[in-house]
């Protein structure tokens, strides 16, 4: 411990840190306030959908042009150690550009920049604009419009914010950021995972690898001569085009047991509650898996008005409404017991495996099949009906079972790698209010950091 940081009885004496106006401590920029043409690819045109948990999430990015990129950086160029946040709807939501991103701001997106690093600690600062005393200073500060809540950005610099010394300040960001380190890390493992059963699943049932090779007289590159000899030889004609013979297609609704969304309870946010039952909006729905941030709890007495739409373990969750519309997960099951928004459907598979649909929907394919229906005046929509009569692939029996078989390990080792990354999660939560108050000091928070390792 430094001698910078005083120490009493185990704690970090509040002598060790100030309150000051955030303009002290960083220069604040404001995004364009409008957009571009978007492009396939290029340079990241960054959206406050981007900012996840205190980090940038790329899963689902837009892109603009190079030439764009110039016009839409005249006010500032984003580079590494910034810190982006949103100063309309979604407000406290933050994340640190990291190295090498080439990015532009969104609408509605600031920024803040550090105007002395040997002063002030950018991984620092983050955790501090997450941490409770400034979301509740951002809440206090909040304008509300009559379509969005925002903050003005010409008030922001005058914010108070709590600061340490600066060996201080790397201390905390240190033992935070090496937890953040672990989640994102668990966070790889999974997309790895992930490619590897969709890379399976694309050769198996979208480009029918097997049973070409056997159509030309070879053996299934990969495949044991058991599994190859599920997969019949030749492709027949079907209304979603050449399928192998003796598969089938059926409607949506005749392989599964569910298909409806969800409600608002009555009183809307003012039911959530510190604990009871999990209320899934479409903010936890991502094709990457379900996401606990911004989860809430509503009492028993809405739990009881939404029965309804009690959602079980191996349930699919279905996006169908708004810019999220048919992102998809299988819900986690630690998050039950469960109901859904308005904005969300439950899927519950029964002829065919969890797993199997999952893909199947998450394929690109049947995403643009369902949005070609799209009836939404206003935004983006898919119905209980479209939903229903969505046409789904269906192999043999043997071939799912096959399947399942080489898949459902892989999809468990990313529930227990989800589930790590949200104790570690807690624990960071945990730690955060209490680093930043003082209340425990650095040595402490590394002996309980150590304790989950």
């Amino acid at each position: 411990m430094p001698p910078s940081v005083k120490i009493s009885g185990g704690l970090v004496m509040a002598a060790d840190w100030r309150t000051v106006a955030l303009g002290e401590l960083v220069e604040v920029f404001d995004g364009p306030h409008a957009t571009p043409k978007k492009t396939s690819e290029g340079p990241i045109f960054l959206g406050i959908s981007n900012l996840i948990e205190g980090r940038i999430d790329l899963t689902r990015s837009e892109h603009l042009s190079e030439q764009d990129l110039t016009t839409w950086t005249r006010r500032v160029t984003p580079k590494a150690g910034d810190l982006v946040f949103s100063y309309e709807t979604r407000l406290g939501q933050a994340a640190l550009i990291p190295e090498g991103l080439r990015c532009c701001l969104g609408r509605r997106m600031g920024l803040l920049r550090v105007r002395d690093r040997s002063k002030t600690d950018p991984q620092f600062l983050l955790y501090a604009y997450l941490g409770p005393l400034f979301q509740e200073t951002i809440r206090q500060k909040t304008i509300h419009g009559s379509t969005v809540d925002r903050i003005a950005l010409i008030e922001l610099p005058s914010f108070p914010i709590r600061v340490p010394s600066f060996t201080t300040q790397r201390y905390i960001a240190h033992i935070l950021s090496t937890l953040d380190d672990k989640i994102n890390l668990n966070r790889r493992m999974n997309q790895t995972l992930e490619a590897m059963v969709q890379a399976l699943f694309r050769s198996w049932f979208v480009d029918f690898d097997p049973v070409r090779a056997k159509a030309e007289g070879r053996h299934p590159e990969g495949m044991d001569a058991q599994t190859a000899a599920l997969f019949p030889s030749r492709l027949v004609k079907s209304v979603l085009g050449v399928i192998p013979e003796g598969w089938s297609i059926r409607m949506l609704r005749d392989i599964t047991t569910k298909i409806g969304s969800g409600a608002t309870p009555r009183g809307g946010s003012l039911v959530y509650a510190d604990a009871g039952t999990a209320f899934i909006r479409s903010q936890n729905v991502f094709d990457d898996g379900f996401r606990w941030d911004g989860l809430v709890k509503i009492d028993d007495d809405a739990a009881a008005q939404l029965s309804g739409v009690s959602v079980r373990e191996g349930d699919i969750l279905f996006n169908i409404t708004g810019e999220s519309v048919t992102r998809t997960c299988i819900v986690d099951p630690s998050a039950l017991p469960a109901r859904v928004s308005q904005h969300v459907a439950i899927i519950r598979p029964s002829l065919v495996s969890g797993p199997y649909l999952l893909l199947f929907l998450r394929e690109r394919r049947t995403k643009d099949y369902l949005m070609g229906l799209d009836t939404g005046a206003t935004r983006k929509a898919v119905t209980k009906g479209h939903l229903e009569t969505t046409p789904v692939l269906c192999p043999t029996e043997e071939v799912l079972t096959r399947f399942t078989q080489l898949a459902a390990p892989l999809f468990r080792r990313c529930e227990l790698n989800n589930s790590q990354a949200r104790a570690l999660g807690e624990l960071r939560d945990a730690l955060l209010p209490k680093l930043l108050s003082g209340e425990i000091s650095v040595r402490d928070a590394k002996a309980q950091r150590a304790a989950t390792a």
